[in-house]
């Protein structure tokens, strides 16, 4: 028998099931997979969901306010035992702010400069800063990924091809704006 169709005899995972046979929820958490009875109060959202325990949901709305099963946003969760209600924060915001904080972290390899960030490109790679002037180009380049010279010899010559060929386009556009300069020069003399 081929190996890929042989049953898999190995160590099972002992994960809790969610649903009985006909496809009903169990009584568990959907995040900890617990019983639910085992804690305190179910969470309750406005959406409706609630096989949640409410610490698992109110730890989960630090990363996420977004609802685990159908993901629209809440405020705010409901506990079962209380009938109290805990507020909670757009983590979304936290988010933003985290990444603002780490673009702001980041500077130009050659220049050693944090300034112009909208010139700024950071290597898919590595996550070094390069401005765009500095590495003679004079706009970001259309790729889905960009990689400093360091980090482009590690990928396929079909990545590295497509960024030459990007970064040549991205470089002639300063050779035709000198051009442009030039000719206009000679044109107000």
């Amino acid at each position: 028998m081929p190996k890929r169709l042989r049953k898999n005899t190995g160590p099972r995972l002992n994960i809790p099931k969610v649903c009985d046979n006909n496809g009903n929820l169990l009584n568990r958490c959907l995040i900890c997979l617990e019983s639910i009875e085992k804690h305190s109060a179910l969470g309750i959202l406005n959406c409706g969901h609630n096989q949640f325990c409410f610490s698992c949901l109110y730890e989960w709305s630090k990363v996420s306010n977004k609802c685990p099963l159908c993901n629209l946003k809440f405020n705010e969760i409901g506990n079962s035992k209380t009938s109290e209600v805990a507020l909670v924060e757009n983590s979304d915001k936290l988010i933003e702010d985290l990444y603002e904080e780490y673009i702001s972290s980041i500077f130009c390899i050659r220049c050693g400069s944090d300034q112009q960030d909208e010139f700024l490109l950071i290597c898919d790679g590595c996550d070094q800063g390069f401005h765009t002037f500095c590495i003679g180009i004079n706009r970001i380049p259309d790729l889905e990924e960009w990689f400093c010279h360091d980090c482009i010899l590690e990928k396929s010559t079909e990545v590295r091809k497509n960024q030459w060929r990007e970064m040549e386009k991205a470089a002639d556009q300063i050779e035709e704006e000198k051009a442009r300069k030039r000719l206009k020069k000679l044109v107000d003399m």
